[in-house]
């Protein structure tokens, strides 16, 4: 048997301070220089990913007012989870995770979008810079949140969206489920959400839809 990993494959980081290691591995903050470390990356960017989840976890209430009826909230979950995952092949091969298959006809996009967090391999963090007259690793100065887990949320939540349903009763289970795999990850990224202006999510209750409804 091989070796349990023990640390995330993927991590989610802030590109602006990638953006200030230079060429020569020298990190100066709120630098811009020609050439920088980030440059260097091809890792996906993580925030598309992050805002599906959210969206997602909106999407799973029935009383959403942006979607009418159980059905098309899952299916505008599946919508923008394939959208998200699409163009990361390469990280759902890397987590032994079932590709998505691209659509007949892909939407083109012309436009640039700005980002704020890469989805970048832990490894790719194991650099040696040096930061105010100290060479150390780049990993020990960045602030990292686990990215495996936002990337197999998602892609079980695409999965779920193909599961056999035939009443409100049976949609409605599986939205309760979806919820609850988002409800089991997404509060641990709140700082995240509030640096990207997004609304955070409270924390889990177990009793809480039953005072609410209460």
């Amino acid at each position: 048997m091989g070796r349990k990993r023990t640390r995330s494959a993927y991590v989610v980081v802030e590109a602006g301070l990638l953006s200030c290691v230079d060429e020569q591995k020298n990190l100066v903050l709120d630098s811009d220089p020609d050439k920088a470390f980030a440059d260097e990356l091809t890792c996906p960017t993580a925030d598309q990913l992050l805002i599906a989840l959210r969206k997602a976890f909106s999407l799973t209430y029935p009383t959403n007012i942006f979607v009418e009826g159980q059905s098309t909230a899952i299916m505008e979950i599946r919508r923008i989870g394939v959208e998200a995952l699409i163009h990361m092949s390469d990280v759902l091969n890397d987590l032994g995770l079932p590709p998505i298959p691209r659509p007949i006809r892909e939407r083109q996009s012309a436009n640039c979008h700005t980002f704020q967090f890469f989805l970048i391999p832990e490894r790719e963090l194991h650099v040696t810079v040096k930061f105010e007259g100290r060479k150390q690793s780049l990993r020990n100065l960045v602030e990292v949140f686990p990215g495996d887990v936002l990337v197999r949320t998602l892609r079980g939540l695409v999965s779920d969206s193909f599961a056999e349903m035939h009443d409100d009763e049976q949609h409605e289970e599986v939205l309760q489920g979806m919820r609850a795999k988002l409800w089991s990850v997404l509060p641990a990224y709140n700082d995240v959400f509030r640096d990207m202006c997004i609304e955070p999510i409270a924390e889990f209750v177990a009793d809480e839809e039953s005072q609410n409804q209460s």
